[in-house]
């Protein structure tokens, strides 16, 4: 069952994706020099979805993890958005 929705708009109009709890989400989008990316999960210890984003050098940064700067982590706790990381902490996944 979907507990994650992710939704692109291009050139050839929007697509929606669904993810699981255990397949996560992510999302990038990128132009030449400048880019972003965004993982959503899903944490079963404390049983609350984790938005980590970080931005990126675009299509001509060479590899993903290397010219990423991460943002951090965020997740509500008890209905207040919460910064959970932070800074260069959390690498990023290919």
């Amino acid at each position: 069952m979907a507990h994650f929705i992710g939704y692109i708009k291009g050139a050839r109009g929007e697509v929606s994706r669904f993810g699981t709890k255990a397949s996560d989400m992510d999302a990038r989008a990128q132009g030449w020099g400048l880019g972003g990316r965004v993982c959503i999960e899903h944490d079963s210890m404390q049983e609350r979805d984790v938005v980590h984003v970080w931005i990126t050098r675009g299509s001509n940064g060479g590899r993903q993890g290397d010219n990423a700067f991460y943002l951090g982590a965020f997740a509500f706790d008890d209905g207040v958005l919460t910064q959970i990381a932070a800074g260069d902490t959390f690498p990023l996944k290919d």
